[in-house]
């Protein structure tokens, strides 16, 4: 999701999203408001990265993609809507995570009680 008035809106990157099998939807010039939902999660995302820049200094290229895909994964796997992360609504599962020392339970999906089978 993004506006239409943006470098993002070209050709070059509606074919690599094509070869990523990655669905978009552009926001039209009046309709403004709707691109809310994809604002605040950059802004999540851009908090989070300031945040690991400050214990980690991105130093190249390289330590900026491997900080984003960390990151991306963690925005995935632990944030939580109506009970369930985005990684569960994509992928229908998650990975094992590790789960608190107190309880019997080895990982969160244990806990859920989810199948990753």
């Amino acid at each position: 999701m993004f506006d239409s008035a943006t470098e993002a809106n070209s050709e070059k990157f509606a074919k690599y999203l094509q070869e990523q099998s990655i669905s978009s939807y552009v926001i039209p010039t009046e309709a403004h408001w709707q691109l809310g939902r994809a604002e605040r999660h950059g802004a999540i995302l851009k908090h989070m990265i300031d945040k690991f820049h400050e214990d980690h200094p991105i130093g190249s290229p390289q330590d900026f993609e491997q900080c984003l895909i960390q990151l991306c994964n963690a925005k995935n796997a632990l944030s939580r809507h109506e009970g369930f992360t985005p990684e569960m609504w994509v992928l229908g599962k998650m990975k094992p995570l590790p789960g608190c020392n107190t309880n019997p339970y080895l990982d969160s999906a244990s806990f859920l009680g989810l199948d990753l089978t």
